[in-house]
């Protein structure tokens, strides 16, 4: 299943010869059947090609690995940081390693201390029907779904925490008040993201029968144009002062108009000198 993604013969046989190689097949064989991409997929084989390489390097065996063995992994790499994501973006080799421990459980791979899965939180669960969503019915490409799922995830965590998701608690003003505060964050041309993001989880919700489809009209529009960062208004002296580079500007067009008033040019007088004609 790998030779469909990858066509250098060295890759193939280093994959293969990995800690991991056995299960590649598998991990590609689940991508594909949930229609990631090939770029995609190419990534996601590569993460777990170098995650069995780390494996091998601290003698961990496959059978006992869990989420806390990809976690210790994970933290071993820096995460790239932006101004919309001071917490930063997961590195690229953490790519689908979570999904890569269930894979390998369903295949029986993983020892009996490590076969019971993690509990995770209804939000957590949310989260992963809307990820869900967004992929296979809306058709986002993966950089909006992770900035989506992200915003969303930022909510859910705002509002619930750790306790059961409570739909009625997510009200008009909690969705006006996070939004606001996120646009807040960034720059007024990317201001729209947490916009557009919350609102398309509150569609999505709806139609699930979670919440309200009217509570996507608590999302409050926010000024994403270029000069968005511009003065409402200026001061008196401000207005003078353009008052004054307006009039400068039309004295030079005037001049540079009427330059025929300053006497005819070199070539005017060459063609009416009666000498040269």
């Amino acid at each position: 299943m790998t030779e469909k993604f990858f066509t250098q013969k060295a890759t193939l046989l280093r994959m293969a010869d990995g800690v991991l190689g056995p299960h590649l097949a598998a991990v590609a064989k689940t991508l594909d059947k949930d229609q990631y991409s090939t770029a995609t997929i190419r990534r996601h084989l590569r993460a777990v090609d170098r995650f069995g390489a780390w494996l091998k390097e601290k003698t961990i065996a496959v059978a006992d690995v869990s989420e806390t063995t990809v976690g210790s992994y994970i933290q071993g790499f820096s995460r790239r940081r932006s101004k919309s994501r001071p917490s930063g973006h997961p590195p690229q080799f953490a790519l689908g390693l979570y999904r890569l421990v269930d894979i390998l459980r369903q295949a029986g791979a993983l020892t009996e201390a490590h076969s019971t899965p993690i509990p995770q939180t209804s939000a957590l669960k949310w989260l992963g029907q809307f990820d869900h969503h967004l992929d296979h019915v809306a058709g986002c490409a993966f950089g909006s779904r992770n900035n989506y799922v992200r915003y969303a995830r930022r909510l859910l965590q705002e509002v619930f925490g750790d306790a059961e998701v409570d739909w009625s608690v997510l009200t008009a003003s909690v969705i006006t008040d996070f939004v606001r505060r996120e646009a807040a964050k960034l720059k007024p041309s990317a201001c729209g993201q947490p916009v557009t993001a919350v609102r398309s989880l509150i569609r999505f919700l709806a139609s699930q029968g979670a919440v309200s489809a009217g509570l996507a009209g608590a999302v409050p529009p926010v000024r994403t144009w270029r000069h968005a960062s511009l003065p409402r208004t200026i001061s008196a002296a401000e207005v003078e002062r353009a008052r004054g580079l307006r009039f400068r500007i039309r004295l030079c067009s005037a001049r540079a108009g009427s330059g025929a008033s300053f006497g005819p040019s070199r070539h005017s007088r060459r063609r009416s000198n009666p000498a040269t004609d």
